[in-house]
Parts: structure tokens; sequence; C-alpha cells
């Protein structure tokens, strides 16, 4: 089943739940938290308070996605380690929350990633002090990927558990070691909205119109004649109106249903022969993805394809990095459409799984 388009918004404020205060120093309204005690040689937890439901089917939910982006403040031991928890996770625990069994977490010392009380080499330490990491949990698809410093570093988990989670914090002792919660972003099914909007709205504004000539006319039979003469040219005028109005009406309809059949018969083209396309046809593939999501990217992409002499053959090229110069300025959108790329590039019967080799990027990519 077709999902419908996603709508992003800010979840209010991040603050989080301690164990023994005492430990930490909270800041900047509850986003940076640091451990204060270093004599206590035992991991700390912390939970932040927004909870995320993974159902049972990924699909039943109203949460699609949350990206949470966190910066590195100081990792003098490199003993932190950032993920999720699942909420019945005791966190008087002196422990990392993911080896006893209950959460998904990376550790900063070694880049080791910690499953549910399985632990495996995965990435290389982060060295902290001004790292950005961007953590984001795909609901739907029951993922959590991670990226540093705004380069991808792919899938860190998947199959997660059903269950509600919260973001996760495990801190060894370490003076002022600690870390500031950027960001936090949810998205969610949005509404749709249809056409009958728009006519309700063209209705609204022609009944206004219609009360001001009723009043006019109940003014023209209290008038003098002069008054009726002036009357009468304003009549003319306010008769005008309605009917552009009702002509403008009609060609809102009109141009939103074709807009959509236009919508629905052109941006379509042949994905077996995506090596063959060119700017315009690249941009109508876009308008499909994940129902229209790229829409809004369409003119800005189609613009900088055409300067760059763009074709599909260079599809494979395209990375978070390069996609920024194409007008994608959304990290969570350019992870998306890479996905949709490697899809497409690398479906049996699609231009016969071709691999472009020693092609170079498109002139004014990002390095």
């Amino acid at each position: 089943m077709a999902q419908q388009p996603e709508e992003k918004s800010e979840l209010e404020g991040t603050h989080f739940e301690l164990y023994k205060a005492e430990r930490f120093a909270v800041s900047n309204e509850g986003k940076t938290i640091k451990r204060s005690d270093a004599s206590d040689e035992k991991w700390a937890n912390v939970f932040g308070v927004d909870k995320i439901t993974i159902p049972q089917d990924g699909n039943t939910s109203q949460v699609l996605k949350v990206v949470w982006q966190l910066r590195v403040d100081q990792a003098s031991s490199k003993n932190l380690a950032v993920g999720i928890a699942h909420s019945s996770f005791d966190i008087n625990y002196a422990g990392l929350v993911s080896d006893q069994g209950y959460g998904y977490q990376l550790a900063c010392a070694d880049g080791t990633r910690h499953e549910n009380g399985n632990s495996s080499a995965w990435q290389r330490a982060i060295n902290g002090n001004g790292d950005l990491i961007t953590m984001t949990l795909d609901v739907c698809k029951k993922e959590l990927r991670f990226a540093l410093n705004d380069q991808d570093w792919g899938l860190m988990s998947h199959s997660l558990r059903p269950g509600e989670y919260r973001l996760a914090l495990s801190i060894y002792p370490a003076a002022n070691d600690g870390v500031t919660v950027l960001n936090t972003t949810i998205v969610r099914n949005a509404p749709l909205y249809t056409i009958a909007e728009t006519v309700r709205g063209c209705n609204e504004q022609l009944r206004r119109t219609l009360k001001q000539y009723q009043n006019a006319a109940d003014d023209v039979r209290r008038a003098d004649f002069r008054q009726l003469i002036q009357y009468n040219a304003d009549y003319g005028q306010l008769v005008g109106s309605v009917r552009d109005l009702s002509q403008l009406q009609e060609q809102v309809v009109q141009n939103t249903a074709s807009l959509t059949q236009v919508l629905h018969t052109q941006t379509n083209p042949d994905i077996t022969r995506w090596k063959d396309w060119d700017a315009e046809n690249i941009t109508k593939w876009l308008a499909t993805i994940e129902d229209g999501k790229f829409r809004p990217y369409m003119e800005s992409f189609l613009n900088e394809a055409k300067r760059q002499s763009f074709t599909g053959e260079y599809l494979p090229t395209l990375d978070v990095r390069i996609l920024r110069d194409f007008g994608i300025e959304n990290y969570g959108d350019r992870l998306l459409l890479v996905e949709a790329i490697e899809k497409l590039t690398n479906t049996p019967g699609n231009d016969d799984n071709i691999i472009v080799e020693g092609v170079q990027e498109p002139e004014g990519s990002s390095q």
C-alpha cells in the first residue's frame, strides 16, 4: 500500500531522565549532558524522555522516522555509547544498556556495535570533541542507521525488536565527558489534500462577493438619483468581478486536474533504460519516489542536472554529498534518494545491471 506524503516536525525539547543526578551536569535547556564525577568507576545511563514505538507491523505506525543529531562535546576517555534503549530497561543498572539485551548502541571508544547483548566490530573509533553523530531510526523498516560528520556509515542494526524505545546515552566516568543533542526530528504521515479544498476556497470568495453585491443593492434602493448612477457603475464592475471569479474557479479545477494527469502520465519514464535518461527523465522519475516526496526538489534538481549535462549513466555516482549540489538540503531526504537510486540501478533487467566504471563526478560536485 502506497504511503502518504511525509511531513517533518521538531519534537518539543530534548530532556533527559537521570540516574543518580549528582553524577551529571545538565545545561543548555536540558540538551547538554556531562559526567561531573569521575570518581565512581561505573557506567551511568541517561535516557531521553521522548518515547518512540516500533509496532509489530511497521507499516501501521504513524511515525515513519526519527533523526537525532548529537555533538560529542568531550570524550577524553572515549568511553561514550550512543543509541536507543527499550523503555523496560532498568536505568539504575551500572553498565551498557545494549549489553543487557535491552537496546542498540554504538561505542565511541572503538566503533563497535552492541545489539541486545551481542557486540561486534563495525566502524573506526570516534575521536570526539566536536564530532557530529546523526542517528536515524526507521520505524517502518525497523532499522538503525548512523552517520559521522555528514558521512553515511550505513546500517548498524536491522530487524529491531518491536517495543517502546528512547534515546540512550551511556557515559563512563571522566570529568566533563559528555554530549549535546542538537535537534530531534520526527517524520510522520501527513494528511492528503484534495482539489475540493481549493474549490471550497473559491466558493467562499464568491459568496463574500455576492454578499457585497446584495449590500450594495440595498444601498441603491435607499439612495437618491445621483447615488443611483454611481451604484450602477459599481454594480457593473461587481458583476464583472463575479464573472471573472467564476471563470477563475473553473480554471483552477481544470488546471489541477490537468496537473494531476500530467504527473501521472509523464513522471514514469522507462526504468529499464535508466542509463539513456536525460535530465528531464531523471527529474520525472524523481517525482515518482515515495509517492511524490521529492516533487518540491524537482525544479532545483532539473536546473542543476541541465547545467551539468547530467544523464542517467551518472546516477550510480550520486551520494549524500553530491546531492546537496542538486538542491536537496535535508540529510534524511538525501539518504532516501541514495537508497532509491541503488534500488533502481541494481534491479535485474534495468539496463542489464551495467556497473558504471571510471565515470568522473559531474562538474561542480561537492568534494
